[in-house]
């Protein structure tokens, strides 16, 4: 159970509860600090290139809980913006749909653009796609 907490993306989603009639909370990674602390923090850099979502869904989070974004995960999701032209179009679409729907979305989008992330959506052969350029800063 531990290994697949390091493997998370944010320190706040690698806390566990094991089962059992002697509860315990697992919390390798730190993440009842993060909550005490209202920050978004990464697990560690390995786990965005693993998955090169996680910088989108990283600053939906951060709108989504009203999270302060912990200066090394910002350093992070600029540094693997540039993999997330290799996530499927449908995964990103969906990510920006739960993004927007977010009352404070406002900050997560000016990230981005903070960030030369920019979000284009191209037609091609009859479907839509959502294509992800990092321009840099």
């Amino acid at each position: 159970l531990e290994e697949d907490l390091w493997r998370r993306d944010f320190r706040l989603n690698s806390i566990a509860l094991t089962l059992g009639t002697n509860s315990v909370i697992l919390d390798p990674t730190g993440g009842l600090r993060d909550l005490a602390q209202n920050q978004l923090a990464a697990v560690k850099e390995q786990n965005f290139h693993d998955d090169p979502l996680r910088p989108l869904r990283g600053l939906r989070l951060m709108a989504q809980h009203k999270l302060l974004l912990e200066p090394q995960t910002r350093t992070f999701i600029n540094t693997h913006a540039t993999l997330l032209s290799k996530v499927a179009p449908e995964r990103i679409q969906s990510e920006l749909q739960r993004l927007v729907f977010v009352k404070e979305a406002d900050e997560a989008i000016n990230l981005l653009k903070e960030e030369g992330i920019k979000i284009e959506k191209e037609k091609k052969r009859n479907f839509s796609a959502m294509s992800i350029i990092h321009c840099g800063k």
